[in-house]
This record gives structure tokens, C-alpha cells and sequence, in this order.
């Protein structure tokens, strides 16, 4: 691995946890520009990030009430945080760890450092929708790593996740106070995984941390599984025994998840094609139609009595699809509705069935 590819504490949840330590590399050659989200998230973070140092909301006039209420719920968790002692509180603080020949670098979103405790806390905000929970948290673990190396020892660590946007039964802010020697084993695949990713062993491991990688759409690691689960799943089954049908299941299971995972990151890299004008053989978008909606659900009642010679209403017309349930005409029903376009979907015809349907077979030229 080129010495210049660091693993990011962001994605220790793969590199580390999960052991695919050849997965900074790759990313790096192969991950997918960011998206409109990760952009949006970059500019929320620099806002929160201002107000926090400022210890204002000055910079959100003019913002969307999403943004505005998600950010002051963050700046006000990390105030109380550090309550009156705002001298130890430091925002989006670049931290680092030497670990063999190299450093381990990242960035926290806001540390607060309780000397009359000795207790160091970590924030970090998320502003996407799927959930992140605190608790074994790789990211955090490794951010507590490098200010571990800045405090000493004998400190504690409490890791805090601040998600204003995604629903969670506990609220929006969620801490985990680990234990030494939960952070000390955590610390001990950190410190493992980052030398093996440094080193000329780096490997590609396929696991549940796939779901976060940034390449996996090009990794050979995750195609290759797809390709065998495939082709053991079309082998003619057979009977286990009973001591083995747990585990069997358990498997499959496992890997319908990662073919999944890769099934929806080549969506994407097909939609990426599509979006910037680029061919893709074999595949097309298909749009079938949404659901009715009444352009005037008074006229349309009125009009309908009068054709059919049935009331269909007493206060509120039904829509326009239960009303064909229920016996209207479809095509009566189009004249009074719109129908709003369905959702696009991505078709995959390898034998060009769709063109063949158009056209019919054309003979080639001898």
C-alpha cells in the first residue's frame, strides 16, 4: 500500500472492525464522489462547527428550519457538555496517535477535556438518516486512541453521538461510557489493523462492514463472494443434518445481505452512468405508471353520476383507482384524473427481449 494512504478514523468500522485493511487503498482509488447528501453534510458540519465556536446561532439565519433546529440541538448538547468550562472545549480538533512508522490522524467534531474528573469527551455529528449508535463505536474509539496519546493515562473516555435527523428510541443524543479494558481491546485491533493497512499484508475481507465501504462496487473481494454464493445457491439442495441447518441458514443469510450490498452499489455506478449521459448496454429505465389523482374532485362526482347513473359519493369521492375496483371504467376515469408518473426503475435485459418486443427479430445480413 502507498505509504501516503491513511485508514480514516471514519472508516474504522471497516479497516478495523471489520479487518479489510486494504480498504483504504481502495477506496481511495476506486470510492465514489460525493453525493448531494455528503455535500449537504460537509456544509451542515462547517455551520455547526462555526456556531459552536462562536458559541452562537448567528451563522444559521437564512437556513432551513431542519438545518437551524438539528444544529442548535448539537450546539446545545456540546454546551451542557462542557457547561461553564469552555477553555477545554475544542472544535473540530485534529488529533493524531503514532502507531509503528506512522501517525494515525482525524478529526473530532468537538472534545471536551473534564480535568477536575479527568474525564475526556468525544462528540461527533451525524446528519444522515440511518441510525449510529454509540455504543462500540469504531470512529469514536479510535478518536479517544489519539487524545489518549495527548492526555496520559488514567483518564476515562464517554463517546457521544449527536443525530438531530433519524428517529431512535432514545432521542436524538446517546453517549457510551466504555470500560479501560473495552477500550484497550478496541485499541489493540486499532493499533493492529493500521500497521497491517500500512504494511505489504493489506488484504480485502468481505464481512458485514461492506455496507459501509465507499468501493464496493469495484471490489474483487465482494464479487467474488457474490459469484460463489451464486453458484452454491443454484446447486441442486440437499438435506442436513439437524446440528448443521443453523448455522447453513445463518450463512445464507449472511450472504444474501452482502449480495444485496453489492447488488445496490451497482445500481448506483449504473445510475452515476445514466445521469451523466453515459451508454450502459443491457440496461434501461422503466417508469410505469403512479397513481390516479382527481383534477377537480367535485366536477369529476358530478360527472360521474351522470354517466353511470350511480351516486358514487356521499361526502368525500373515493380516489380514482378505487373507484375503477369498483367497477367505473378505467378509461372513464382517466378522463377526470392525471395520472402521476411511477417510480424509474433500473431494467436489466441482457437478451435485448425489450428491443426485440419493438422491432421484432430483424434478420442479420448473410
Amino acid at each position: 500500500m502507498p505509504a501516503l494512504v491513511m485508514p480514516r478514523p471514519s472508516a474504522a468500522q471497516v479497516w478495523a472492525a471489520g479487518g479489510c485493511t486494504g480498504s483504504p487503498a481502495w477506496a481511495q482509488r476506486y470510492g465514489r464522489a460525493s453525493g448531494p447528501a455528503a455535500a449537504e453534510g460537509t456544509r451542515v458540519h462547517g455551520l455547526a462547527a462555526t456556531c459552536l465556536g462562536a458559541l452562537n446561532d448567528a451563522a444559521l439565519s437564512g437556513e432551513a428550519a431542519e438545518v437551524r433546529e438539528g444544529v442548535a440541538v448539537y450546539l446545545d448538547y456540546v454546551v451542557r457538555l462542557a457547561a461553564a468550562d469552555v477553555s477545554n472545549l475544542y472544535v473540530e480538533q485534529a488529533l493524531s496517535v503514532p502507531i509503528g512508522d506512522h501517525e494515525e490522524r482525524g478529526t473530532a467534531d468537538a472534545v471536551y477535556l473534564d480535568y477536575a474528573t479527568r474525564t475526556a469527551h468525544v462528540a461527533d455529528l451525524k446528519w444522515g438518516m440511518g441510525i449510529v449508535e454509540a455504543a462500540d463505536n469504531w470512529q469514536l474509539a479510535t478518536y479517544a486512541l489519539c487524545v489518549s496519546h495527548t492526555v496520559g493515562p488514567g483518564w476515562r473516555y464517554v463517546l457521544h453521538i449527536v443525530q438531530p435527523r433519524a428517529y431512535h428510541p432514545e432521542g436524538p443524543c446517546r453517549r457510551w461510557s466504555p470500560t479501560a479494558a473495552e477500550l484497550d481491546a478496541m485499541w489493540s485491533t486499532i493499533r493492529a489493523k493500521f500497521a497491517e493497512a500500512m504494511g505489504p499484508t493489506a488484504t480485502l475481507r468481505t464481512g458485514e462492514h461492506c455496507r459501509y465501504c465507499d468501493a464496493l462496487h469495484a471490489c474483487p473481494a465482494a464479487r467474488s463472494l457474490t459469484l460463489h454464493a451464486i453458484e452454491a445457491a443454484d446447486r441442486e439442495p440437499v438435506e442436513l443434518p439437524p446440528d448443521q441447518l443453523a448455522r447453513e441458514l445463518q450463512t445464507l443469510r449472511e450472504g444474501h445481505k452482502l449480495i444485496g450490498y453489492r447488488a445496490l452499489a451497482l445500481e448506483e455506478q449504473i445510475w452515476a452512468h445514466k445521469k451523466a449521459g453515459t451508454a450502459v448496454p443491457f440496461t434501461a429505465v422503466s417508469r410505469g405508471g403512479g397513481s390516479y389523482t382527481w383534477d377537480n374532485e367535485a366536477a369529476a362526482a358530478v360527472a360521474l353520476e351522470m354517466l353511470t347513473g350511480k351516486k358514487w359519493t356521499h361526502e368525500k369521492l373515493r380516489t380514482p383507482t378505487q373507484l375503477i375496483a369498483a367497477g367505473v371504467p378505467e378509461s372513464l376515469a382517466a378522463m377526470l384524473a392525471t395520472r402521476k408518473p411511477g417510480k424509474a426503475k433500473l431494467v436489466v435485459d441482457l437478451q435485448n427481449s425489450a428491443l426485440r418486443k419493438m422491432f421484432g427479430n430483424v434478420a442479420s445480413n448473410p
